[in-house]
């Protein structure tokens, strides 16, 4: 099983008061020795990432190409957040105009909006809800194209762009 900081975090505040006062001090010099290892770390990575910009300087790369060398999640200040892509959030409802964009994660199948729920049940598939094929869906089943699921998409992505909503950047 591989623990994540936020799976961490959530276990210490639903259960940091069931613990003992030893436990909970045996945790904090955990943390306490950790911060030298992840400053001395960091303090590396800071260094290779100058030497890549003075290596890139040297060998005549504009600023833009030195920038994109070293584009990191290092460089973005704490709790700083990344646009959203189309990668997790593809699927709309086929029965309201103004729908937004939602996720149906795998894992959580209890996380699924109420309406899909329903339109499951009437039975619609989860792909068919996919916005790039919500009108062969419509036609499939001889109902009006309420709207343009595809242009409501990329409006819906430009305006939580602009909100810079939580979102994950896109592998390329």
């Amino acid at each position: 099983m591989r623990l994540s900081f936020i799976g961490v975090r959530r276990w210490l505040e639903n259960n940091a008061t069931s613990c003992s006062e030893e436990e909970l001090h045996l945790l904090a010099d955990i943390i306490e020795s950790a911060i030298p290892v992840v400053e001395r770390r960091n303090d590396e990575v800071k260094q290779k990432l100058e030497q890549i910009v003075a290596l890139a300087k040297e060998a005549g790369l504009d600023q833009k190409a030195v920038a994109r060398l070293v584009s990191s999640k290092i460089d973005l200040p704490p709790g700083a957040r990344l646009p959203r892509t189309a990668v997790r959030r593809p699927y709309m409802n086929p029965f309201d105009p103004q729908s937004g964009i939602h996720a149906f994660p795998p894992n959580h199948p209890e996380k699924i909006p109420e309406w899909a729920r329903q339109a499951i049940s009437q039975g619609w598939e989860k792909e068919e809800m996919h916005y790039k094929k919500l009108a062969a869906a419509w036609a499939k089943r001889n109902m009006p194209q309420l709207y343009d699921p595809v242009a409501r998409h990329s409006d819906l992505q430009a305006e939580e762009a602009a909100k810079g909503a939580y979102q994950r950047k896109k592998k390329s």
